[in-house]
């Protein structure tokens, strides 16, 4: 009997110090990453972030985030699809991207690459459309990203 009781209060005090560990401690989700821009629209805020906080000629993996405007929370299951845009003087055209994946063990950041082939000037431009869906409500925003020349050719 006195051996059921010890391995009872063993049983109890393992079972007790599992439980009282505690992993809340809040991740960053934003380290090793810089905020480039803001799109606005009604209802939500787009945050583009990359690891230099800038955009630039070449490749760009690029980590967005949504923020709903009324409850200044972040959106945690959307689905996203953007669509980058040359504005030439005489023509229109896209670049290589990816999909916006939901990043690995982050609650509200979404993740993917654009690869501007050639930068900004005074007349031609870059833009980015990102169309989105919450709870099946779909939503767009559409603004200018800077572009410019990198050192590297």
């Amino acid at each position: 009997m006195k051996l059921y009781k010890i391995f009872f209060l063993f049983a109890l005090a393992l079972i007790t110090s599992c439980s009282s560990d505690d992993d809340s401690t809040p991740v960053n989700e934003l380290d090793g990453i810089i905020k480039v821009k803001e799109f606005t629209n009604d209802t939500h805020i787009i945050e583009l972030y990359t690891s230099t906080g800038t955009t630039q000629q070449g490749y760009n993996e690029i980590s967005l985030r949504i923020k709903d405007k009324t409850t200044n929370n972040y959106i945690q299951n959307a689905t996203i699809e953007w669509m980058p845009m040359m504005h030439m003087t005489m023509m229109n055209h896209s670049c290589p991207y990816s999909t916006v994946e939901k990043e690995t063990d982050k609650e509200t950041l979404y993740k993917g690459y654009i690869v501007f082939q050639m930068p900004q000037n005074e007349t031609e431009y870059w833009d980015l459309k990102i169309d989105y869906s919450i709870n099946e409500t779909n939503y767009t925003v559409t603004d200018v990203v800077d572009v410019p020349a990198t050192e590297k050719e």
